[in-house]
């Protein structure tokens, strides 16, 4: 059985998601000013509160964090990635909402992104430039 690629995928897929789901991210991992940073998270402290809230309302970050992978990539990992891209800001734009909405597979791994039905365009157009114009990026 375990030679079966599909259904070692599925197997770490419920792993990890379920190591993901038991631990929700601190206050600390997403940012705002209730989470204090630290030295694993040093831009920590630069989320607005608002960006905080409204990642937390699209439930963006029961998987994500700021600054350290947790079952996705970080926010600044995916700014960093498409900063090197030759495409307008507004194509990216487009790409990383229809990875939100629809969601994605295989882009940053083997788990795949679900489809986020819960926002609308207009927000998650507002959470993807939050995240390409993610502090300390260009730095």
């Amino acid at each position: 059985m375990a030679s079966n690629p599909v259904l070692a995928a599925l197997v770490a897929f419920g792993i990890v998601v379920g190591a993901g789901c038991a631990a929700p991210p601190s206050d600390e991992d997403v940012g705002g000013s209730e989470g204090a940073a630290s030295a694993s998270a040093p831009d920590a402290g630069v989320v607005s509160d608002e960006a905080a809230r409204r990642f937390r309302a699209a439930e963006c970050t029961t998987c994500h964090a700021f600054e350290r992978k947790l079952v996705g990539p970080s926010f600044r990992a995916v700014a960093e990635a498409y900063a090197k891209k030759s495409i307008s800001r507004e194509q990216k734009i487009d790409r990383l909402v229809k990875s939100v909405r629809s969601g994605s597979r295989l882009s940053w791994g083997i788990l795949p992104m679900p489809e986020n039905t819960r926002i609308d365009d207009d927000e998650a157009r507002w959470l993807v430039a939050y995240i390409l114009d993610y502090p300390n990026v260009a730095d």
